[in-house]
């Protein structure tokens, strides 16, 4: 995959949508360490798009908020990186604004 290809990535994103809304109807919100709230959408979405954009044999790989404890920090930084926050605004699509 050309991981730049914008045509590729406006597909992922739409996936992404769809996954946030088969979750809007069974949010089960958790909080994190620093006291925000991640819901399942927020980690499904993350994972399917870490799934999508990680190619470790060409140097891409993903920093996502849900699980930057558990990524390759210094490989993505040293190499092309997606920054991936899956919901901006959990709190707000949590509450359906």
């Amino acid at each position: 995959m050309n991981h730049w290809n914008r045509a590729n990535i406006v597909s992922l994103l739409e996936q992404s949508g769809r996954i946030a809304m088969e979750y809007k109807t069974k949010m089960a919100p958790e909080m994190k360490s620093d006291n925000s709230i991640v819901t399942q959408a927020d980690k499904a979405i993350e994972a399917f798009l870490d799934e999508a954009f990680t190619d470790e044999a060409n140097n891409v790989f993903v920093i996502g908020e849900e699980s930057i404890d558990s990524c390759s920090l210094s490989k993505a930084l040293d190499n092309a990186a997606f920054i991936i926050d899956p919901i901006d605004g959990t709190t707000n699509f949590m509450h359906n604004y």
